[in-house]
């Protein structure tokens, strides 16, 4: 599912570990402390995965003039969303070891697919900082106002052997950059040996400016 939101600032996440899509139930979970408060669907969802990691796909026509339900207290991830979608007619599924979609509740859900953490959490930050480092490198290629997905195959040296995009941001000429620029990604150590390839990552919108590159110097 690839969606533009003009205007919007993604986040640079890599998942490994992935699963099959299907609805969304707790394996193990951590409960945390929430703080969100009833407002616009999109901050509540942006809120939450600032909150939990969790990263959230959907449509923007899907959480336009929906509201939030609050959400304050102690729960795992998984309450914590529903809590949240109280209310909005939308319900959440798995579609990855650290992120969900949203579908209408009434709709026919697939068989359950258990929900779990990333298998190899270090590793899986090193490759998002390598990324986030070479996407930072180009103005063109720079967390801006795009949404994408690729497929990566890391060699035994830490380096990207491989890159798949799932889809396009909707700009042939930055599609091909950010190829490239992925490409060329030092991960600075071989993947775990029993890593299945590849590691699909996602860039995705947030509607407040990030850190991420900050004081990285862009052509």
């Amino acid at each position: 599912m690839i969606t533009v939101s003009v205007g919007m600032v993604p986040r640079v996440v890599a998942i490994v570990g992935f699963v099959g899509a299907g609805s969304w139930t707790a394996a193990e979970e951590l409960p945390a402390r929430f703080d969100i408060p009833a407002e616009a669907l999109s901050d509540a969802l942006y809120a939450y995965s600032a909150a939990t990691g969790i990263e959230v796909l959907v449509r923007s026509d899907m959480v336009e003039r929906r509201q939030s339900a609050r959400v304050a207290g102690t729960y795992v991830p998984t309450d914590a969303l529903r809590a949240l979608l109280s209310g909005t007619g939308l319900s959440a599924r798995a579609i990855g070891a650290n992120a969900v979609t949203l579908a209408s509740a009434n709709a026919v859900a697939p068989p359950p697919t258990v929900f779990v953490a990333p298998l190899y959490p270090d590793y899986s930050s090193a490759l998002q900082a390598a990324v986030t480092s070479a996407l930072c490198r180009m103005r063109e290629t720079r967390p801006g106002d795009y949404r994408l997905a690729a497929r990566l195959w890391v060699g035994r040296s830490g380096a990207v052997t491989q890159v798949a995009l799932l889809g396009t941001t909707g700009d042939g000429g930055r599609d091909a950059l950010l190829t490239a620029a992925l490409r060329r990604v030092e991960v600075g150590e071989a993947p775990p040996a029993d890593l299945i390839q590849p590691t699909t990552m996602l860039i995705l919108p947030r509607r407040r400016e990030t850190a991420e590159c900050a004081g990285r110097a862009t052509p």
